[in-house]
């Protein structure tokens, strides 16, 4: 199973996904034990974006090459 088709069957859940800071790489946590800090859930993915809602700045389409 390759990076893709491991996303897709965590469509639906939520998690946390980090902003990048300093470079161009997005990174989405779906085991923190903190759920107070579930801030977005992956809605869907194609051959070369990410979409996900975030509860702050809402539907983001990142690019898959962009996310760790």
């Amino acid at each position: 199973m390759n990076y893709k088709e491991y996303l897709k069957t965590l469509i639906g859940r939520r998690g946390t996904l980090d902003m990048p800071k300093n470079g161009p790489h997005y990174t989405l946590h779906f085991n923190e034990s903190d759920s107070r800090h579930k801030n977005a859930h992956l809605v869907d993915v194609d051959d070369n974006f990410v979409v996900i809602h975030h509860d702050v700045y809402g539907i983001l389409r990142i690019p898959l090459s962009s996310l760790w």
